[in-house]
């Protein structure tokens, strides 16, 4: 799918910024691409430096034959208060509801 990041890295695990960046541009390109999240919670660490958010998520990508498809899933991400106080993504993680 044209939505996944490629992975790169020594540990095959890891993808650059870069990386990302250009595969979230590619995917919403795509006519009829669209991702939402839900979130369920939210936990902030006690300094207010780190948070979790976790929760459903949805991706519609168009089917083989043009029709709208929802593929359900569930995530969890970790941000990071960065200096000046702006919320930064660190990690991201999802998978699909099947």
């Amino acid at each position: 799918m044209p939505w996944v990041v490629e992975r790169s890295g020594p540990f095959q695990h890891e993808a650059s910024l870069t990386t990302v960046i250009l595969s979230l541009k590619r995917a919403l390109a795509i006519p009829g691409f669209r991702i939402t999240w839900t979130p369920e919670k939210a936990v902030v660490s006690a300094d207010g430096t780190v948070c979790q958010t976790y929760g459903t998520n949805q991706v519609t990508v168009p089917d083989p034959d043009g029709n709208p498809m929802a593929l359900p899933g569930r995530y969890v991400t970790t941000w990071v208060r960065r200096p000046g106080g702006a919320w930064r993504c660190s990690v991201n993680v999802w998978n699909a509801d099947h």
